[in-house]
């Protein structure tokens, strides 16, 4: 829409490579402690609806339009264009992009957090290891 109003992109922050936190999903550790079962159904259904998005641009733009509220086909093409080269194959939390979001935020305990605190790769790493992530991208 601005594009249409005459304003020119200045960044698109995709492409800076900046280490944060653009996608993810949050679980209290007693549930993962209790339903590591549950957990792992929903990751595989992350990544496959990760994956889905990449595979499936007209259906991944067709989920985008309505979350932006819009049946434009032109906004739904740039928000595909610009967030799909973001999504991961396995979406693991790294590290360093636990760093970034603390250090962008004004929480005064954020300064000292240790950001491995924040984040628990272990069921994505378990259903590498078992095939489940091959197995659904084949050979790509």
């Amino acid at each position: 829409m601005a594009r249409r109003l005459g304003y020119k992109q200045v960044v698109n922050i995709g492409s800076l490579k900046l280490p944060y936190t653009f996608i993810g999903a949050a679980v209290n550790r007693s549930l993962a402690r209790q339903n590591p079962e549950v957990i792992k159904s929903f990751l595989k259904a992350f990544i496959a609806g990760l994956k889905a998005s990449k595979d499936q641009p007209a259906l991944a733009k067709q989920s985008s339009a309505r979350h932006f509220a819009s049946q434009d086909p032109e906004i739904a093409d740039e928000a595909y264009n610009s967030f799909v080269p973001l999504f991961p194959r396995v979406p693991y939390v790294l590290e360093e992009a636990v760093r970034g979001t603390l250090a962008a935020t004004d929480h005064p305990k954020a300064a000292t957090a240790d950001p491995k605190m924040f984040f628990d790769n272990r069921f994505l790493q378990e259903l590498e290891s078992s095939g489940f992530v091959k197995e659904l991208y084949g050979n790509k």
